[in-house]
């Protein structure tokens, strides 16, 4: 018997709230060694543990983290694409058929990302600055570069260096939707912990890369649609 009316709503809210718990418990359990250096990191007694922790920690990211957050983002595309598959082999299947490629990317990205917050470390950025908004501004477009490097990947065949080239193209030729994506998904986030940090440790990673994903699934289907009618409009011009 199928529920409808409110009670039908309410159930399928519940399905994709457990469906997405899924999905970033998944995610968690595939990072267990980050999140295990992450709280050795808060708990480090001294300087030189802390800096071996967190030496540890940029090696060992390209490792586990990309390739776990790639997986994530392969089942978030079909959840966002509509498409009944089941969770665990999804999501193993995502992990291990780019495995290699987001160790690549991962190490990339990762180098990129710890040069950026030792020059933050090291600039010693004023709170509200304009140099301080430079920064805010440049890390929502790095965020939101490796959001696109991780839809791509799922989504499309093709090299490694073109999907970060088409990342950084989507980041800044579609601000509104870049902007948009990370707001929506940072918001998403202080709300869910707000009401509980439980929350926020089991649906945050879900969540936003749903959210990602289907920001960049509208930008591509935007793109495809003024691709067409720019073929079109050729195709009069030559008539």
């Amino acid at each position: 018997m199928e529920l409808s009316g409110v009670w039908g709503r309410l159930f399928e809210v519940s399905e994709w709230v457990m469906k997405i718990m899924y999905i970033n418990g998944l995610w968690l359990l595939f990072n267990i060694p980050i999140l295990f250096l992450l709280a050795n990191i808060l708990l480090a007694p001294t300087f030189e543990s802390l800096t071996g922790l967190i030496i540890s920690l940029i090696v060992i990211s390209p490792l586990v983290f990309f390739p776990a957050t790639t997986a994530l983002f392969y089942v978030a595309r079909k959840f966002v694409m509509r498409a009944e598959v089941p969770i665990f082999q999804s999501f193993w299947k995502g992990f291990r058929e780019n495995y290699r490629r987001s160790l690549v990317g991962g190490i990339f990205f990762t180098l990129l990302w710890v040069l950026w917050i030792y020059n933050y470390y090291l600039a010693q950025i004023e709170w509200q600055s304009p140099l301080f908004y430079f920064y805010m501004i440049t890390t929502i477009f790095l965020i939101s570069w490796n959001a696109h490097f991780f839809s791509d990947t799922v989504h499309f065949q093709v090299t490694l260096i073109a999907s970060l080239k088409k990342a950084i193209f989507l980041s800044i030729g579609y601000l509104p939707y870049t902007i948009s994506m990370v707001g929506v998904a940072g918001f998403t986030v202080y709300m869910l912990y707000t009401f509980h940090p439980i929350f926020a440790i089991f649906l945050s990673g879900g969540v936003c890369a749903m959210v990602a994903f289907y920001a960049f699934y509208l930008i591509i289907n935007r793109a495809l649609r003024q691709q067409e009618k720019y073929k079109k409009q050729d195709e009069q011009t030559a008539v």
